[in-house]
């Protein structure tokens, strides 16, 4: 029993010295990683981002390809801006956009229209609130999309058409691109990139 009590006391616990050591490298060990976990969460947001404006792109050309084979009028050269809040979507062009509201731009008397285009938004998007931008040129198809996930009420600053033909925007950091000046994510298709990366 005395030799047990004797082991028992010649057990060593760890030292403060030892404990704020291993508490320094911890801190040391956050400090460099919490930063780049950060940093490919904001990554993986962005490349997410850019999925979905590619996708918005094909669902108005998708949109005006059955449009015009059913008979309704080409989209002219226009910006189509699109506002989804949990499955109530709005789409409203540069031109008006009277032609995304059910049967305009059909012949008098054409029997039976196509779903409009903020219907196929709200179908194909129904559960998302997000804000974005489509670029249709003068063939009358999108070639440009920007994407601003998770608000319907969205004002900041977007890529505009000039902005698509250089191929730059100027994001907050150029180590960040994706992120505007309010540091708000904006997903664009084609992907843009910072001036001073090009």
């Amino acid at each position: 029993m005395v030799k047990k009590l004797q082991a028992l006391r010649a057990k060593k616990g760890f030292t403060l010295v030892e404990l704020i050591v291993v508490i320094a490298i911890i801190g040391v060990l956050a400090a460099i990683l919490i930063p780049t976990l950060a940093s490919q969460i904001t990554k993986s947001k962005v490349t997410s981002a850019d999925s979905t404006a590619k996708e918005l792109l094909q669902t108005v050309n998708s949109w005006a390809a059955d449009w015009v084979s059913a008979g309704g009028a080409e989209l002219e050269s226009q910006d189509i801006l699109i506002k989804m809040d949990k499955g109530s979507a709005s789409v409203s062009g540069s031109d008006g956009g009277s032609r995304f509201d059910g049967c305009a731009g059909f012949t008098a008397g054409r029997p039976g229209c196509p779903e409009s285009l903020e219907d196929r938004f709200a179908s194909d998007y129904s559960a998302r609130t997000f804000t974005a931008m489509v670029f249709v040129d003068n063939s009358g198809y999108a070639v440009f999309s920007w994407f601003v996930p998770d608000n319907a009420n969205f004002s900041g600053s977007t890529p505009d058409f000039d902005n698509f033909k250089s191929t730059t925007f100027s994001w907050k950091d150029k180590k960040k691109e994706g992120v505007n000046a309010q540091g708000i994510i904006v997903g664009t298709y084609p992907k843009l990139s910072h001036p001073d990366n090009t």
